[in-house]
Order: structure tokens, then sequence, then C-alpha cells
């Protein structure tokens, strides 16, 4: 797939209605240019995983981090200049949350908990 093709399906969905056994969904499939270049992605280490109190965060060049938790609200941006960040967690609920970081070489994302 090249990024700006277009793709359409059908979508069928069935059920145990009486009235409507199945129903067809034309679907589109747009390719953009968002997509993960895994030969791209920087070293990034994020510890202790999980966590209770704080995240330390190791990577060549770090210039910002990024926490979300899992319906996409960002808890936590900040901008570094810094190979080794340390993060407090202490105010934030225990739970699932996504790391941004970005540095010099690239951006990545890494899965954490929280406790």
């Amino acid at each position: 797939m090249e990024i700006g093709e277009n793709h359409t399906a059908k979508l069928y969905c069935f059920s145990n209605s009486i009235n409507k056994p199945k129903q067809v969904v034309p679907v589109t499939l747009e390719i953009t240019g968002v997509s993960v270049d895994e030969h791209n992605q920087i070293l990034v280490n994020v510890y202790p995983n999980p966590s209770t109190d704080h995240l330390n965060i190791t990577s060549d060049e770090i210039q910002r981090v990024e926490i979300h938790n899992m319906m996409g609200q960002r808890v936590f941006d900040r901008f570094y200049n810094d190979t080794h960040v340390v993060i407090s967690t202490r105010d934030m609920a225990p739970g699932t949350y996504m790391v941004t970081v970005t540095s010099t070489k690239g951006v990545t994302t890494k899965k954490v908990i929280l406790r």
C-alpha cells in the first residue's frame, strides 16, 4: 500500500435479529503518512515498569517527554536537553500510560504501568 491510496470494501455484520440478520456497511481505507518506521526508532529506556512513584527515562539527547493516559489525555509534558530524566508519578492515578519521548534522532512511545 502506498500513501494516498484508497481502498474500498464491504463490512458484513451479522446478528440474531429476525428483521435484519445481516447488515452491509461500505468502508473506505485511506493510506496516510502516519506510520512507524522501525528502522528510525530511537533507543529509549523507561524504568522501572511497573512503577509506583517515579520513572527514569534514558535516551540520546532527550528533547521532550509527554505522558498520556489511555483516554488520550496529556497528563505530563516537559522539554529537556538531557540524556537521563526522572519524572515523579506520585500525582498520577494508577493505570496504564503512554510515554512519548522526542529526541534529536526521532520519536518513540513506550507503554508503562503505574501502581
